[in-house]
């Protein structure tokens, strides 16, 4: 990193809300582990925060209104200044000024400075650009949405995000650690066509955040080939993603076969939850089993008479199969609508399908009959 210390001495005054609430957006991308700076840019009546983390390849620009007695530019640190301005009332106005060493920070009554740092490391960027996009705030959320089924091993990198792609008229999203796996999609213009946009979780997880602290009403995805970038109005985040290319999930997925059972969300969740209260073990065993114009029947695997039950259910076919209880129950608490069509093929797994989100998990081979793992 460079020793240089001051591009250009700056002086600018803003609200400490209006500060505060730019500067936490920007370091979110702030590095616990060491002293992260943040790069401050006044101009044209604006302040902007930009905090780069070059182990996560993380980088987050923040912008916010302000009056900028003199342009300039400085750095220090991201979570120091953060907690400064975090303990002055919201509508404080706050000047922040620099000199050949230090920032001061100052309101009526109180002057507090910090240390000037070298140059912040340079943000990846966009070149060339080859992919972009708009969306609908809600549209990305629910895009993102598919994390809880990443991996979170270090052995499959290429597992370890959301892999976007379109498919059609939509843009598509999907996670797995080959074991379960979450899909959804959302209407979009032509934005990834290959196996190698694969956005790491921790910017996924970022950015969600920041959608829920800011709630634009849109926002714009861009790509290259290395580099994926959110941006809206007062932020952009910029991140390096994974390298692909992302498996051929579809071969992997159950094929409907006519064993399906319509039943209610509600109902499901709550009686995993009533078996999960009664297994031992560190990884119990659930076995589904419907027919045609009956009830769903649940039970566990390694202790039938620990627990059992029936719950209402509109049967197509017939099906008897056994999963991972905590997985099962992780991925139904993934979706919201009232209703659910679990679709199953034995020998490989159960969709969970509620319109155009699905889950996919991978069963567990099972004897049935004489309660001994296969």
């Amino acid at each position: 990193m460079s020793s240089r210390k001051l591009v250009k001495p700056l002086v600018v005054t803003a609200p400490a809300s209006a500060l505060k609430a730019a500067l936490s957006m920007a370091t979110l991308a702030a590095d616990k582990k060491v002293d992260t700076p943040a790069r401050i840019i006044a101009d044209r009546g604006m302040i902007i925060f930009s905090v780069a983390n070059p182990r996560s390849g993380i980088a987050i620009t923040a912008t916010t209104g302000a009056t900028v007695i003199a342009a300039g530019e400085a750095a220090t640190s991201a979570t120091r200044l953060e907690a400064l301005l975090s303990s002055f009332a919201p509508k404080t106005e706050i000047t922040i000024g620099t000199a050949p060493t230090y920032a001061t920070i100052t309101s009526a009554g109180s002057v507090h400075r910090l240390p000037l740092l070298g140059d912040p490391p340079a943000e990846l960027a966009i070149d060339p650009e080859i992919g972009r996009v708009e969306l609908a705030s809600p549209d990305c959320l629910k895009l993102l949405s598919v994390l809880p089924a990443a991996d979170t091993g270090k052995t499959r990198p290429y597992l370890g995000g959301v892999y976007l792609h379109n498919d059609g008229d939509r843009l598509v999203s999907v996670a797995t650690d080959a074991t379960k796996l979450l899909r959804t999609s959302v209407p979009a213009d032509p934005f990834s066509t290959d196996r190698t946009l694969i956005v790491p979780a921790l910017t996924t997880t970022i950015l969600h955040k920041l959608l829920r602290q800011v709630r634009p009403e849109t926002l714009t995805l861009r790509r290259s080939r290395a580099v994926f970038s959110a941006s809206a109005p007062g932020f952009e985040l910029i991140s390096g993603m994974i390298a692909g290319p992302f498996p051929e999930y579809e071969r992997t997925m159950p094929q409907a076969k006519g064993n399906t059972a319509l039943v209610q969300r509600a109902e499901l969740a709550a009686a995993l939850a009533r078996l999960h209260a009664v297994a031992i073990g560190e990884v119990p065993l659930i076995v589904l089993t419907w027919a045609a114009g009956e009830p769903l029947r649940l039970h566990l695997a390694r202790q039938p008479q620990a627990g059992h039950d029936i719950i209402a259910a509109q049967a197509r076919g017939s099906a008897q199969i056994a999963f991972s209880l905590p997985a099962l129950t992780s991925l139904v608490a993934e979706f919201e609508d009232d209703a659910v069509l679990l679709e199953a093929e034995a020998d490989r797994g159960v969709l969970i399908r509620q319109g155009d989100k699905f889950a996919v998990l991978m069963s567990c081979r099972w004897r049935f009959g004489n309660g001994a793992a296969a």
